[in-house]
């Protein structure tokens, strides 16, 4: 199986290996000049190539075939989510919406949350890490984590996102709200609460600026499961 390579500078027919991208594919990988491998920019870009040159200084990779826009989804996603006190179920999370395929992760800090930081830096690489094994074109952005109401306050004024704020309890009131419609939408943020969930206050200020309330069926649902299942459901449905 080929091995897929992220590098940012491209010319008409070749691009140079990042020197943390060289050192993997020479030193790790033990790639040599005539190797077939993947790049892709991150950003959609994606293209068959061979490796041209294997000095760690300049590794260039010859393409063959590149295209644009490659895997690009029917919909755009995008999961807000208070961090676990636990930060290896958050690491775990990160590394699956990956795989499964995400646009952004923001995290918050909200009322009931035990995690007041995080380190955004690991989380990238996990990110980019899980990109590349799953062989996807587009590496997700990772938010610093923000304060809720900060973060509500920037998203309020966003009139192409349809919004929700789910509920992930079994004893969830409002049972209208277990409509799968949301499935449906393109341009989706999702915000999933703290392990003590959001306060009455957060749900009622996140709905004054124009979330919906889904209620996420009667299992009670761990965090993490609830991101993971808030990434796989609209994939479903779009594929």
């Amino acid at each position: 199986m080929s091995h897929l390579f992220i590098a940012h500078h491209f010319e008409a027919d070749r691009c140079t290996l990042p020197e943390e991208e060289a050192l993997h594919c020479l030193k790790v990988l033990r790639l040599r000049k005539g190797d077939e491998l993947l790049i892709s920019d991150g950003k959609g870009l994606w293209a068959k190539g061979i490796l041209e040159t294997d000095n760690l200084k300049q590794c260039t990779v010859k393409l063959l075939a590149v295209e644009k826009n490659y895997q690009t989804r029917n919909y755009q996603l995008h999961l807000a989510i208070a961090p676990t006190k636990n930060i290896d179920r958050m690491e775990w999370l990160v590394e699956k919406a990956c795989e499964v395929g995400i646009d952004k992760i923001s995290f918050l800090q909200c009322q009931h949350s035990e995690r007041k930081q995080i380190n955004t830096e690991r989380l990238r690489k996990i990110a980019l890490q899980a990109t590349k094994q799953s062989l996807k074109a587009y590496i997700p952005t990772i938010d610093e984590m923000i304060g809720f109401t900060d973060f509500i306050q920037k998203k309020a004024s966003s009139p192409t996102l349809d919004k929700y704020i789910a509920y992930v309890a079994a004893d969830a009131s409002d049972k209208e709200n277990q409509t799968k419609q949301w499935f449906q939408a393109h341009n989706l943020l999702v915000m999933i609460g703290p392990e003590g969930d959001f306060s009455p206050d957060e749900v009622r200020i996140a709905q004054s600026a124009g979330f919906a309330c889904i209620h996420f069926g009667q299992s009670r649902l761990r965090t993490e499961t609830a991101g993971l299942y808030a990434c796989m459901i609209p994939y479903q449905y779009h594929t």
